[in-house]
């Protein structure tokens, strides 16, 4: 019995406490998001699958699948979805550094010399709520 005790102890001591993670829309307009990777080729191909969740500009909503699904897909309303899944994985590996606070992405732009307009992710943490 307290080997187990000191076993279960020691896996919930090891192991990062995830933090909750937040989309935030400072793009200038509203955008659209889905959570599942495979669902965006599903809906960019039949416009069926997993809703997207509007988010208008300069709110924010909770990400629900985070570290199940491991998958973000973005889009401009009526536009393509691209994957940005890459930024969970970014969260995953600085959740040990930042162990009382939530992930916030914030969607931004920006422009390349071409003027070709690109989705600008940033990370950064606050307490959480």
């Amino acid at each position: 019995m307290n080997k187990l005790y000191f076993l279960t102890i020691l896996a919930l001591s090891s192991s990062p406490m995830w933090a909750a993670t937040y989309l935030k829309n400072s793009y200038g307009a509203p955008v659209e998001f889905i959570e599942k990777g495979s669902d965006a080729e599903t809906y960019n191909a039949s416009q069926k699958g997993t809703a997207a969740k509007k988010l208008d500009n300069g709110t924010e909503k909770i990400l629900t699948n985070t570290y199940f699904d491991n998958a973000l897909s973005i889009r401009t309303i009526g536009g393509k979805f691209q994957d940005v899944s890459y930024i969970l994985k970014d969260i995953a590996g600085q959740v040990r550094q930042n162990p009382n606070d939530d992930a916030i992405i914030t969607i931004s732009s920006s422009v390349n010399p071409y003027y070709k307009v690109y989705w600008h992710l940033v990370i950064s943490w606050r307490q959480k709520r």
